[in-house]
């Protein structure tokens, strides 16, 4: 046997170990989705590896929580295979169903156990699925993506990971009371929080988020802080006071979207609101966040996914005596700028 022949074999043999030893791996997920494969040979296994492109994220999230759902691409789009696995996002993942078109969905920090996506058996189901921002962690966000793929034909395909979350960061903070009466005074105990925020949102929703609950409705709710996991995400201390000189507290806060296009008590605006007191009397500056057309640099949709609005303000006079009273530009002056987090371009999957 000549030489050549004897590595070719080496290599066929030691391939298909590999592969035999991957379907022990990835067959008790299938068994565990479906009632098994017909015994036919256009219903081969198939395996794929998965490279996540996940920007706008903690960069030392490590393992991570994967779900992983491949669906047939036909009209009905029912689920082939789901699996479960922790693993680096920064790894190459191998996912596997059987062979042909498929759309291969990934969420990443669902916070969901593996039980409770039994009833997703298409991807219409997934499509309707909510994620709940009182579960959401800021160091290891709720992601999901999508692509599709040939499997048995393609060896790897790139998924973009986009969070739900949108960051609301108030970079920088001054007064200037000139020719008021208290001139000399600062702004005392001052904080910054979010307030008419957005409680849930589709996973795989790119526009239009309407709220059909609230968090911290009107203002800050101590039962709502109490049953959000990270707090933080919501409410945060720029300082003991804010003079003429301007500061960089650089706090930020997180939320879900809300495209309310006109408000009402069951969709209102979400607000950045900074609080703080002069002469020991307590002002609140709410800052309807991206509704203006126009200004700052904002659109006047709202808050989107994805998303990083960022605030540099003054703060000019006394301001309102409710939290939930947008402060006007008498009382504030604020520039406003916005800045997608995910700047590469998705591949979206049009459920």
């Amino acid at each position: 046997m000549t030489k050549d022949r004897k590595f070719y074999l080496f290599f066929f043999f030691r391939r298909n170990i590999l592969f035999a030893y991957a379907l022990l791996i990835f067959l008790p997920v299938f068994f565990s989705c479906r009632h098994g494969f017909p015994d036919s040979p256009d219903y081969a296994t198939a395996i794929s590896g998965i490279a996540l492109n996940a920007s706008g994220t903690p960069e030392d999230m490590g393992m991570t929580t994967l779900d992983i759902f491949i669906f047939n691409d036909d009209a009905l789009r029912r689920l082939d295979s789901y699996q479960r696995t922790e693993a680096d996002m920064k790894d190459i993942i191998p996912a596997a169903s059987r062979t042909g078109k498929k759309i291969l969905v990934v969420v990443a920090n669902s916070g969901k156990d593996a039980a409770e996506w039994r009833a997703v058996n298409s991807a219409d189901a997934l499509f309707k699925t909510m994620s709940s921002f009182a579960d959401e962690s800021p160091g290891r966000p709720v992601m999901c993506g999508s692509s599709r793929i040939d499997m048995g034909q393609d060896k790897e395909c790139t998924v973009d990971m986009a969070p739900l979350l949108s960051e609301i960061r108030l970079n920088s903070i001054r007064c200037d009371f000139s020719g008021k009466p208290y001139a000399d005074e600062c702004l005392t105990d001052v904080r910054a929080y979010l307030i008419n925020v957005n409680a849930e949102v589709p996973l795989f929703g790119d526009t239009d988020f309407k709220p059909t609950e609230i968090i911290n409705a009107s203002g800050l709710s101590s039962g709502d802080m109490e049953r959000i996991r990270h707090p933080e995400m919501l409410l945060d201390s720029i300082g003991p006071r804010v003079g003429n000189t301007r500061i960089y507290p650089d706090i930020c806060l997180y939320c879900y979207p809300n495209s309310s296009r006109e408000e009402s008590i069951g969709s209102p605006f979400t607000r950045l609101v900074i609080e703080g007191k002069i002469s020991g009397n307590t002002f609140y500056y709410p800052i309807n966040i991206n509704k203006a057309p126009g200004l700052h640099g904002g659109d006047g949709t709202g808050v989107g996914r994805n998303c990083r609005y960022v605030f540099d303000v003054t703060v000019t006079q006394s301001g309102t005596e409710n939290p939930d009273i947008p402060a006007d530009p008498s009382m504030i002056a604020v520039n406003m700028t916005v800045e997608p987090w995910e700047n590469a371009d998705e591949d979206i999957i049009d459920f």
